[in-house]
């Protein structure tokens, strides 16, 4: 899928600033702090589960992984990334309600939905192993096999920070909270709030390379103008590899 076109027009916006600002580390920074760049890739095993309220009263839950690519920079204490992830469900007992601007279609009792990841942050050190963080997130649900598809973006703000451990690990964990607009069959059909969580360890393979593993969990509450409601729970066991470039 084309991952420009998660992101809609409402999110085009912070999307651009957070774009611009990210272009703008070298500026920003000091001028002697070095430039770095890192690429990473991982996987995550994953459960996704959740209720309908207001429609069907139904509850949905399937297993799937999901892939991620990204890359990074830092100049000084700035740092900026972009992430993208990928993946596929298979619901077989109950999933989430296609919800229009108006109703709701009776959910499948199996479907298959695949989901795209759009992430842009820009971060600062503010303390030596404290960063805060802005995050433009953008997810697609398309269901396969119908013609429907859910969007949600959003400009969301977060914490991240590492403890140092017995060399060669490293404690590290992150928290974001980002307010949603929902969008599907073309409108905006509502809005909502989502929250990000993810602890784990770094291991160093050497001065340029590292593996991380890591518990993650996202958290989506969707408010649609129809009355209905849904909850979206997804989290699993992460394991992913980072290389600095220089």
């Amino acid at each position: 899928m084309c991952q420009a076109t998660l992101v809609g027009r409402r999110g085009l916006a912070p999307l651009l600033a957070a774009l611009l600002g990210a272009l703008a580390l070298p500026v920003f920074a000091q001028a002697d702090d070095p430039l770095t760049m890192s690429v990473g890739a991982g996987v995550q095993l994953s459960g996704w589960q959740g209720e309908n309220e207001g429609s069907s009263e139904t509850d949905f839950d399937a297993g799937g992984g999901l892939l991620r690519l990204n890359v990074s920079l830092q100049k000084g204490r700035f740092y900026g990334g972009l992430s993208l992830t990928g993946g596929r469900f298979d619901f077989e007992e109950g999933s989430p309600d296609r919800v229009g601007p108006e109703s709701s279609a009776p959910p499948d009792r199996e479907a298959t939905v695949e989901r795209g990841e759009f992430d842009l942050l820009l971060g600062y050190w503010f303390w030596e192993r404290v960063s805060l963080f802005l995050d433009v997130k953008s997810v697609s649900n398309e269901w396969q096999g119908e013609s429907y598809s859910l969007r949600y973006s959003g400009l969301g703000a977060g914490v991240s920070g590492f403890v140092p451990l017995a060399e060669p690990w490293t404690l590290f964990g992150s928290f974001g909270v980002v307010p949603l607009t929902i969008r599907a069959l073309g409108e905006d059909i509502g809005d909502g709030r989502g929250s990000a969580l993810e602890v784990g360890v770094l291991y160093r393979l050497g001065q340029r390379t590292s593996l991380s593993f890591s518990l993650k969990n996202q958290h989506q509450e969707y408010d649609f103008d129809s009355g209905a409601d849904q909850t979206h729970d997804l989290g699993g066991l992460a394991f992913g590899i980072t290389h600095r470039l220089e």
